[in-house]
C-alpha cells in the first residue's frame, strides 16, 4: 500500500496478511456519487495493476475465483483491485436499478482508484468475468484512442484512462446481452415482449432474470442498444479471452467469434468447462474437474498478463 492510497483513498488494512501481498479494504465513488466497496491486494514495488470486474449477482470475490487470481497476480508483482459493482455485495443497492452505463462508470472509477496508488506510467489491466467481461469490453472501447497506442489520457473525463491500459482479460465473457436477457426469455415473442411482460415491467418496475436478478426499465432499454459484440473491434490493446467449451450461459462460439474481431487477440478454450470454469454438474465448485478447469484458466490469464505487462 502506497502513501498515496493511505492518504487519499481511505483504505483500511484487513486483519492478517494474505498469503501473497496485503489486503486492504477500500471505498471510492463512481462518477454519479455511488460509493463502491472493494479490496486492494497490495504488493511492494508492484510492476503492474489489475482491476477485477465480477459478473451479475456476484461480488468482488467471484465465488473465490478472484481471491485466487489476486494471490497469483501478487506472486508476479501485480497489485489488484476487486470491487463490488453497484447493486452487488457490500456496495448494495437494488438489482433493478443496475444499468450498463452505470456499470461502465463503475469500471472507470475502479480503474482510476487503483491507478492513484501506482507510480505514473505503470501498466494496468482489466479482467472481466461473464457480464463483467462484456462491460469491460465496452469500457475499453469507449476509452480507446483511435490510431494511437494506449497512453495516459487527460484527467478531465472521469472515464478516461489515467494509467496506460496494457491489456484486457475476459473470463467466460458474455457478449450478446440482447439474446441472453431478452430473446431467450419466455416473455419474448416473435414481435417482442409479451403484453404480460410489458405490464409486469410497468407495474412492478422489473422483469425476472436468472439468479434472482431483476431487469429494471433503464437496463431493459439499454439491452437492445449496448452491444459488446460490436465493440470488441474498437479495443485498442491486446485482449485475451478464456472460455469454457461447454459454457451454458455465455455461448462459446459467440465469444470466439467476437474475440477474433479485436485487433490483437487470443482465444483460449477450456475443454469440458461450463460457465465460471466449473464442471457442468458441479453446483458447489468442489469437484476435482472444476479445480482443474479453474487452475488452467487462471494460470493462462496470469501468464499472459506477465508477458504483456
Amino acid at each position: 500500500m502506497t502513501a498515496r492510497h493511505t492518504a487519499l483513498l481511505r483504505a483500511v488494512r484487513l486483519d492478517g496478511m494474505a498469503e501473497t501481498g496485503t489486503d486492504w479494504r477500500t471505498e471510492f465513488s463512481s462518477r454519479d456519487g455511488t460509493v463502491l466497496h472493494g479490496t486492494l491486494r497490495a504488493v511492494p514495488d508492484s510492476t503492474a495493476g489489475a482491476v477485477l470486474v465480477h459478473g451479475l449477482t456476484g461480488d468482488r470475490d467471484e465465488n473465490g475465483l478472484y481471491v485466487d487470481l489476486a494471490g497469483r497476480l501478487a506472486a508476479i508483482g501485480v497489485c489488484s483491485l476487486r470491487f463490488d459493482m453497484r447493486g452487488h455485495g457490500k456496495t448494495g443497492g437494488r438489482y433493478e436499478d443496475v444499468t450498463m452505463s452505470g456499470t461502465i462508470a463503475d469500471i472507470g472509477a475502479a480503474y482510476r482508484h487503483m491507478a492513484h496508488g501506482m507510480p505514473q506510467d505503470v501498466p494496468a489491466f482489466v479482467v472481466g468475468t461473464s457480464f463483467g467481461g462484456g462491460m469491460s469490453v465496452c469500457w475499453a472501447a469507449a476509452t480507446a484512442v483511435p490510431g494511437r497506442p494506449a497512453r495516459i489520457q487527460g484527467s478531465a473525463d472521469p472515464l478516461a484512462r489515467c494509467a496506460p491500459l496494457a491489456g484486457l482479460v475476459l473470463l467466460c465473457p458474455l457478449f450478446d446481452f440482447r439474446r441472453r436477457f431478452l430473446t431467450e426469455k419466455p416473455y419474448w415473442g416473435v414481435s417482442g415482449p409479451s403484453e404480460e411482460a410489458q405490464d409486469h415491467l410497468a407495474r412492478r418496475g422489473w422483469l425476472e432474470h436468472d439468479g434472482g436478478f431483476r431487469i429494471g426499465p433503464a437496463m431493459y432499454n439499454e439491452l437492445s442498444i449496448v452491444r459488446p459484440q460490436d465493440r470488441a473491434a474498437d479495443v485498442d490493446v491486446p485482449m485475451l479471452s478464456i472460455h469454457g467449451g461447454k459454457d451454458s450461459v455465455a455461448p462459446h462460439d459467440v465469444s470466439r467469434y467476437c474475440t477474433a474481431t479485436a485487433k490483437d487477440s487470443e482465444f483460449v478454450s477450456i475443454a469440458g468447462a461450463d460457465h465460471g470454469f466449473v464442471h457442468p454438474d458441479d453446483e458447489g465448485s468442489t469437484r476435482e474437474d472444476t479445480q482443474r478447469f479453474r487452475d488452467e484458466a487462471l494460470a493462462r490469464a496470469v501468464s499472459w498478463i506477465g508477458k504483456t505487462a
